[in-house]
Order: structure tokens, then sequence, then C-alpha cells
């Protein structure tokens, strides 16, 4: 999980210092997405099993989908920026 943060801050880090127009901004947004699906995934793998407690997987899925929130309406501020 830990490496998951890690991964996920080092993309949406890259996708803001790339310019808005470039194809890579898009791809690091969307790899952002995809480690914060896998993150829900693992804590719900882990609260089924017994690795972590139900109150840590509420916490956790309340906070990847704040992110998941706030990296769709960065999708879309992006994609007014652009016209598209």
């Amino acid at each position: 999980m830990d490496n998951l943060c890690i991964e996920l801050i080092y993309n949406l880090y890259l996708a803001n210092d790339t310019d808005l127009k470039d194809k890579r901004r898009l791809d690091y947004q969307k790899l952002a997405l995809n480690i914060l699906k896998v993150m829900d995934y693992v804590a719900e793998v882990s609260s089924t099993n017994g690795c972590i407690l139900f109150k840590q997987y509420e916490y956790i899925t309340k906070m990847t989908n704040e992110c998941l929130n706030l990296l769709t309406g960065w999708f879309q501020s992006d994609n007014k920026r652009l016209g598209v």
C-alpha cells in the first residue's frame, strides 16, 4: 500500500509538471486513476481477509474516493481549458 501511495504521488507530480497540451499529462493522470482503483481493491481484499480493521478500510475508501473525485475534476478542468 505504501508503494502504491508513493507511485500515486509521483504520477500526480509528473502530470502537474507536464504542459497542458502534452499527451503525457493525460497518461500520468490515467496512471494515477488506475493506482487509486488498485488501492481501493487492495484495501477491500485486506479487509475481507482480516489484515486490516473495517474502520481502517472505511477510512482508506473515503480517502480514495475523495482523491478520485479530485482527479475527475482535474480531467474535466483540463478538457475545458483545451476546449474538448
